[in-house]
């Protein structure tokens, strides 16, 4: 998994303890299996763009903590066919 799959799980994880919200719930939440999301929290499944985006909504993420950096880096990492 890549750094920021990495980063992206470790945020997921500080998010779902801060507000109290148990894996099924998210999974319902993203309308993913939950074997899925057991998957995705323990580094064996990537996060797709599609999910993260979700995610942020959910939360209620201020978008604003994303640079344009990472913005790239996301373009970079989805444009490459995922096998």
């Amino acid at each position: 998994m890549t750094d920021f799959n990495d980063a992206v799980v470790s945020n997921i994880k500080v998010q779902m303890k801060k507000r109290r919200t148990k894996q099924t719930e998210l999974a319902d939440m993203l309308g993913v299996a939950k074997s899925m999301m057991s998957r995705m929290l323990k580094g064996n499944r990537g996060v797709r763009i599609d999910e993260l985006v979700r995610q942020i909504r959910i939360y209620q993420i201020d978008k604003s903590i994303f640079t344009e950096d990472d913005f790239l880096l996301l373009m970079e990492i989805f444009a490459i066919p995922y096998f």
